[in-house]
Parts: structure tokens; C-alpha cells; sequence
């Protein structure tokens, strides 16, 4: 076989069919790289030799390890635990960075630990990759209600609620229940957040918030009910806020017993619990009230 060589642009351009031409490679006046030359060699046996069916299977056995990561991930999150979650993702998107569900499941988890802008970028990317992902396209919402960019969130979901297809309604109602809320739109949310229970009754975030709307609306007795079956679901998870508002609708239906006794296991049950300091502070209040 012929080789042609273009002009003095590297030693690379010697390499023909694997083969190093020496009557090219003498044109070059500087040393040879022979450890250069190797790699390249070797990268030709690599897939010449395994034919490209051996590439093809080191690509796929990569992005199998990378799922196997996510699939940790995922049973991470859904017990709350975030950081362990987050290392798996991270250590999945080492591995195949171009997996939209992976972006989806990195910009969830950093919407968790309030790390807006990570969240974000990461949502982003998701919808660079797969315009249609509109569970990506959900949450991004919810971080635009945390950033309080209400407008951007109303237009998010108005393209989530016209997804026919998405499998995930329930995520959706949460989501808009989450926007209402946030506007003081409290008998929407609650009714937003009702649909979304009808399609997953054992959702923390969701029966917490459906409890919140009924506080908010004052309906004192609902609320403290719905607060009691939100903290049932919410345990495994360590989320505390159901335990911490069923504690102070306790408070203000005038039951001060019942409220130090919930605030007490919220300390002992969730020794991380975003709510501690203040309901260390209310109990302080209530015994106050006592002496």
C-alpha cells in the first residue's frame, strides 16, 4: 500500500495503515518520539485488532457502569439522603456526562441542599440534551419559585401542563402548588396540592404542604390533622417540617402540652433536622408562658 504524506506537519502523518513509513519519518530533522509513536500504534491494534465491536463494547460497558451509579443515586435520594446521593450522580456523570436524566436527577438533588445555581445549571444541561425531558422542565420551575423569578416558573409550567404525555402529573400539581403558595395563593395551593395526593398519597413534601395551606387558611383542626399523617410519611425521609408546623398548629389551637411534647420528639427523632434551633426556641416560649 501507497502512503501519501502531507507536508512536515507532524510525525502522526506518517503512520499508515498501523504502520510507521521510516522512509517519512527520516524527513524529520528532531528525534524520534518513539513513546508517541507507540500510543498511536497502539491505539490502531486497540480497535483494529478487537475490530469496532470492541470500542463499541468498552463505550457501552462505561455508560453500564454510569447507570449503575445513577441507579445508587436514585435509592439514595429516595431516603433522603442527599450527600450520598450527590457522590453517585457525580461519580456517574465522570463516567457519561451526556445522560439528560442524570442532569435532571444532579439539578434535583443540589434544589435540596439549596444550591440554587448548581440546581440550575444542571436542569439547563437536562433541557440542552433533551427538550422534551419535562420532569427536567418541573423542577427547573421549582428553583425559579425559590429564586422567586415567578414569572419565568408561570411560564415553565404553562409548558409542563401542556405535556399530554408526561407520566408524572402529580409532580406537576406539586409544583403549581408550590407557585401558589409562595404568591399567598393559599386556597389554590391547597387545591393543587390535593389533586397531586390523589395521585401519590404517600408523598412527605406534598402532604406537608397541603398541610400548610390549611394553616395558612386558618382551619386549624384540618391542618393539625394533616400535619399528623404528613410527619408519618416524612420520618424516613428526615424531613421535619411537617413535625415542627404540626407542633405550632398545636400551639395556636392552645394545646401548649402537645406542642412542647412534639417539638421534643422532633429534637429526638431528626438530630439534623432543619428545624431544631426553632423549636428549641418555642419550647423556651411555652415554659415562659407556664411560669
Amino acid at each position: 500500500m501507497r502512503c501519501f504524506h502531507r507536508p512536515r506537519i507532524s510525525k502522526s502523518s506518517c503512520i499508515c495503515a498501523g504502520r510507521i513509513d521510516t522512509t517519512c519519518l527520516s524527513r524529520f530533522t528532531e528525534p524520534v518520539n518513539f513513546k508517541f509513536s507507540l500510543v498511536i500504534l497502539l491505539g490502531f491494534a486497540g480497535c483494529f485488532g478487537s475490530g469496532v465491536s470492541g470500542c463499541v463494547s468498552a463505550r457501552e460497558e462505561k455508560i453500564n457502569r454510569a447507570n449503575l451509579h445513577l441507579e445508587m443515586g436514585n435509592a439514595l435520594f429516595e431516603r433522603g439522603s442527599y450527600h450520598q446521593a450527590l457522590a453517585e450522580y457525580l461519580k456517574s456523570d465522570a463516567m457519561y456526562e451526556a445522560n439528560p436524566q442524570l442532569h435532571n436527577n444532579l439539578g434535583l438533588t443540589f434544589f435540596m441542599q439549596n444550591r440554587l445555581d448548581l440546581a440550575k445549571k444542571h436542569l439547563n444541561r437536562a433541557l440542552e440534551l433533551d427538550a422534551h425531558l419535562t420532569d427536567a422542565r418541573n423542577n427547573l420551575a421549582r428553583v425559579q419559585i425559590a429564586e422567586k423569578d415567578f414569572a419565568a416558573a408561570e411560564a415553565s409550567m404553562k409548558s409542563v401542563f401542556e405535556d399530554m404525555t408526561y407520566s408524572h402529573p402529580e409532580r406537576a400539581y406539586f409544583t403549581q402548588g408550590l407557585l401558589n403558595f409562595e404568591n399567598a395563593r393559599y386556597g389554590k395551593a391547597r387545591e393543587a396540592f390535593f389533586k397531586s395526593l390523589q395521585l401519590d398519597r404517600g408523598n412527605c413534601f406534598t402532604a406537608t404542604y397541603y398541610a400548610r395551606s390549611m394553616l395558612e387558611l386558618k382551619a386549624l383542626d384540618e391542618a393539625a390533622e394533616a400535619f399528623d399523617r404528613a410527619a408519618g410519611l416524612c420520618v424516613k425521609m428526615q424531613n421535619d417540617e411537617a413535625h415542627y408546623y404540626g407542633a405550632v398548629t398545636q400551639f395556636r389551637l392552645g394545646f401548649k402540652d402537645k406542642a412542647i411534647t412534639r417539638f421534643e420528639e422532633l429534637l429526638k427523632l431528626y438530630p439534623e433536622g432543619k428545624f431544631r434551633g426553632k423549636s428549641r426556641a418555642m419550647i423556651d416560649l411555652i415554659k415562659k408562658d407556664y411560669q
